[in-house]
């Protein structure tokens, strides 16, 4: 007679049980990081953003008054806005770049984040990370280009206010109302092309330049610009070549400044939260 083994029960958790996700591993708590630090390299280079913004501008509004143009370098404009308007205006329309990140480096760290977890793999090759970056870049770029306008219009009401014209908009919101008055839901991505083709390309000059230019249509100077190569073609025509790339020096070193700020304070917040390197 065999004897019969007794059935045994295996009492362990099935190795398929789901494990609970982390709060710091999901993608609300990227989200709010990456703002969070975005505003913190912001709060850091943004006058450098707003000197680059006065020098690319400030030949349309010498044109516009039919006068010579008052500042011509970096430093001539800081100083200038320093003195003539206050240390603290540097930091002028501060809040339109902080809503501008709120979707742009959200939206693209997010993206980034999720393409790489499901398309990628832990040792991801340069041409991945190059295109998932890219790709990433443009959908942010492209989602955030109303709050770009407002931003240039923002940055742009301290100098009016001080040569003496009436504020156009008195706030960020008041800016994005009165952009959707004058040209509806596509006013609202008004220069879009050129402004995707930088973030996807990272250029420095020319795309840079060229998007800041076309627009200055918000501010009713006289000159309306069909698309990019119009524009490109009447700044050549207006300023000479080197036009195209007024502002490139307080940009490049803005660039360097803002993405360690923004890298080491995303990954200290990570830290503290007791999450992983990004």
């Amino acid at each position: 007679m065999v004897e019969k083994k007794p059935i045994v029960t295996d009492t362990k958790t099935p190795l398929t049980e789901n494990v609970e996700k982390r709060f710091i591993d999901t993608m609300p708590c990227t989200y709010i990081l990456s703002v969070l630090a975005a505003t913190n390299a912001e709060l850091i280079t943004y006058p450098l953003d707003l000197t680059k913004t006065r020098l690319q501008i400030q030949g349309e509004l010498a044109k516009a008054q039919e006068v010579k143009a008052k500042y011509r370098g970096m430093l001539a404009t800081a100083f200038g806005i320093v003195k003539e308007e206050g240390p603290l205006k540097l930091w002028y329309g501060m809040s339109s770049i902080i809503y501008r990140h709120t979707i742009y480096s959200g939206v693209r760290v997010c993206t980034y984040d999720y393409l790489r977890t499901t398309f990628g793999h832990d040792n991801l090759p340069v041409w991945k990370s190059a295109l998932f970056g890219v790709l990433s870049g443009c959908l942010a770029q492209w989602l955030a280009n109303p709050a770009d306008l407002v931003k240039v219009q923002m940055q742009m009401e301290g100098k009016r206010r001080l040569m003496g014209e009436p504020p156009r908009v008195l706030s960020p919101h008041h800016a994005f109302v009165d952009i959707y008055r004058r040209g509806g839901i596509v006013g609202l991505w008004q220069g879009s092309v050129p402004s995707v083709q930088r973030a996807a390309l990272i250029n420095l000059g020319k795309a840079k330049l060229v998007n800041i230019e076309l627009l200055c249509f918000l501010h009713k100077l006289g000159i309306i610009y069909k698309g990019s190569l119009d524009c490109l073609k009447q700044t050549v025509s207006a300023e000479g070549y080197m036009g195209l790339y007024k502002g490139f020096v307080p940009h490049w070193m803005r660039l360097g400044p803002w993405a360690l700020t923004f890298w080491v304070s995303f990954e200290q917040l990570r830290s503290i939260l007791g999450g992983a390197a990004f």
